[in-house]
């Protein structure tokens, strides 16, 4: 969804960037890029355990959070190309 919300503002905590805010990647910059690459930034957003799970969310969502418990929030799905959410499938 162009224009959306990031997932890292909303479903997605970072709190490594948010610990290296403003410094240089630690590691080496991609060969490709769509847009300069530049320093760390962390979401503006606070983020807080919600529910029984204890899922982080953002306060960006405040009326999701009462629902937490009903989610399945899923942050392990790794994508090969960077540019995969531009295409439409096949």
């Amino acid at each position: 969804m162009p224009g959306g919300p990031s997932h890292i503002d909303q479903f997605d905590p970072k709190p490594k960037v948010a610990a290296m805010n403003g410094q240089p990647l630690p590691f080496e910059k991609p060969k490709v890029e769509r847009v300069k690459t530049g320093n760390l930034l962390a979401s503006p957003w606070k983020f807080a355990k919600h529910g029984q799970c204890g899922t982080e969310l953002s306060e960006l969502l405040p009326r999701l959070v009462t629902h937490v418990d009903d989610l399945c929030v899923i942050r392990s799905i790794p994508h090969p190309n960077a540019r995969s959410w531009t295409r439409s499938p096949g």
